[in-house]
């Protein structure tokens, strides 16, 4: 009776080991990325002072034999060289990278160690991704390299589905700000002539006034700079102990957050070129047009007969 036991005993366990195939296995009958062949990252500048993880994302077919349960390991990415990192490659120039999925690396050259989640059942899905590359500065360009994609079986590294060629992509493109559609923006011109004065000798009008210019778009953050010419609008005649020749003003203007303020009584001696400087944050189109106020400041003094001109430019640069 004893030996009977220990015999049943034995058959109970080996019943309740034995592997249910059909429910764990990840069966794939059709893998496919879409588009083929290529999946892209766009930067507007080549240059990180830290390293990146730059969003990558990637859509696939995928078609599973009926019945299959969620028994799919997921998706990892096979590199052609065993360096330590895989390249970008731009002739002779080089990116180092690797392909992330929730920090993890799935981009491997002998043996996946991590894996991008798929849904087994859903035929067509987009996975998130990160392209990482270290900090550093990197010239303007398209690199590309070639991966392998493969869908694995539950809790191994055996592939059930691919390979399936990628060509990675990260262009790194030229920074422009516009204006309108130039890049030089156009000139206008701004009157406060009083024209109802008494006399050539009395003050001008301080009502602000607007120059109006076209949308701004940058692909880049970026930094304004406005610039007068004479660090006031000014007379060519000298001025005299009762007149001057010479009246301040202020402008502002801002452009997606970032805002420039420039005041020319901030510098008295009106003896040439004053500057101020504001910043764009992110890349921006303004979707309005650009609008520049400029108000003249009371002049102490009154002013001599004559004309009076300052050139105002607004420079918006790239970073």
């Amino acid at each position: 009776m004893v030996q009977i036991g220990r015999l049943l005993l034995v058959m109970i366990a080996l019943v309740m080991h034995q592997p249910d195939a059909e429910a764990a296995s990840c069966k794939v009958t059709g893998f496919n990325v879409i588009p083929v062949p290529s999946a892209s990252v766009t930067v507007h500048s080549g240059t990180f002072t830290t390293a990146q993880v730059l969003p990558l994302t990637m859509t696939f077919a995928l078609t599973t034999a009926s019945g299959v349960g969620s028994g799919c390991n997921g998706l990892a990415l096979k590199v052609a060289s065993a360096a330590a990192a895989p390249t970008l490659k731009l002739g002779l120039l080089a990116v180092p990278y690797s392909v992330l999925s929730s920090g993890s690396t799935i981009t491997y050259s002998a043996t996946p160690l991590a894996f991008a989640p798929i849904t087994v059942g859903t035929a067509t899905q987009t996975i998130s991704l990160g392209l990482s590359i270290p900090s550093g500065t990197y010239a303007v360009g398209t690199y590309i390299d070639t991966v392998i994609a493969n869908v694995f079986d539950t809790g191994t590294t055996t592939s059930v589905a691919g390979p399936v060629a990628i060509t990675l992509i990260l262009q790194i493109l030229n920074t422009s700000c516009t204006i309108g559609s130039s890049a030089s923006g156009g000139s206008q011109t701004l009157d406060f002539s009083n024209t109802s004065a008494a006399s050539p000798s009395a003050t001008i009008t301080t009502a602000q006034k607007f120059a109006t210019f076209g949308t701004v778009t940058c692909n880049n953050s970026a930094t304004m700079t406005l610039t007068s010419s004479n660090g006031a609008a000014k007379n060519a005649s000298p001025g005299t102990t009762s007149h001057q020749n010479f009246f301040d003003y202020t402008v502002t203007t801002t452009v997606n957050g970032g805002t420039v303020t420039l005041d020319t009584s901030a510098n008295p001696a009106v003896s040439g070129p004053e500057t101020a400087t504001g910043s764009i944050s992110a890349p921006t189109t303004t979707g309005a047009p650009l609008s520049i106020g400029v108000t003249p400041v009371s002049p102490a003094k009154p002013l001599i007969a004559g004309s009076y001109a300052d050139v105002l430019t607004l420079t918006i640069s790239p970073n």
